[in-house]
């Protein structure tokens, strides 16, 4: 896998076939932590989420995502989940493949817990962020067609750059950025999802004296940004949050 092979990538499953965990030993390019992963999978839930006329997918994806951020136990996230998987069998499990069931299997996948089997990778939610996006594309598939089950991989691609930006090239931060009006204005980005203010961001950074120009442009970029965009990321100082208690 090389940086041009990555950053060109439109099946996002084939990236995640390039992601290890960060205490892994496996030969892969790029690493991403769980909180990476859960905030990616709770973006693409959020985009197919709009199809279904009940509130509770919602509710599961925010519980994630808090969970992701350290605001809420892994309890909470299993308990949301068991919720998610009553729904699916509620609405007929697998035989129903209409895409409210779908997105309804997406959100029960999302939260189901971690799979033992890749501990050893540091990444135990890879295998529950997977299967949710995969369910996701096949929810938009069955709405729209297979040519936007195709567009819609090629937007999960786009929000793992977001988050991951490029991991062949990362971002060295200066102390010297993080300066109160940076601070101030991130954390009003992230609290509020208001990521259409990312250009703002841009100009602050280059007031503090930022010239990475990596950085300055993807807040200036007109792609889909989530929660866990690297930029903000990098600003917050985020690392893994994930709370087990």
């Amino acid at each position: 896998m090389t940086e041009t092979d990555w950053l060109t990538l439109t099946d996002p499953f084939a990236m995640l076939d390039q992601i290890r965990g960060p205490s892994s030993h496996l030969d892969l390019p790029v690493v991403a932590t769980d909180r990476q992963l859960l905030l990616w999978a709770s973006a693409c839930c959020r985009r197919v989420g709009i199809v279904v006329d009940d509130a509770r997918w919602l509710d599961a994806v925010r519980v994630v995502e808090r969970f992701a951020d350290g605001k809420a136990a892994y309890q909470d996230v299993l308990a949301v989940g068991r919720e998610m998987q009553k729904w699916f069998e509620e609405l007929g499990g697998y035989g129903n493949v209409s895409p409210v069931a779908m997105v309804a299997r997406s959100c029960a996948d999302l939260a189901a817990g971690v799979d033992s089997a890749y501990d050893s990778m540091g990444t135990p939610f890879l295998v529950p962020a997977e299967e949710a996006t995969r369910w996701a594309v096949a929810a938009v598939r069955e709405s729209a067609g297979c040519a936007a089950a195709e567009q819609e991989k090629a937007v999960q691609c786009s929000l793992l750059h977001d988050i991951l930006g490029n991991p062949f090239r990362p971002a060295v931060q200066q102390g010297g950025w993080r300066t109160p009006p940076v601070l101030t204005l991130t954390h009003e980005i992230y609290q509020g999802r208001w990521f259409g203010r990312l250009p703002e961001l841009a100009e602050a950074l280059a007031h503090a004296g930022c010239n990475d120009e990596a950085a300055l442009s993807h807040c200036q970029s007109e792609g889909a940004h989530v929660l866990g965009c690297w930029v903000l990321d990098m600003c917050l100082q985020r690392a893994d949050r994930l709370r087990w208690t």
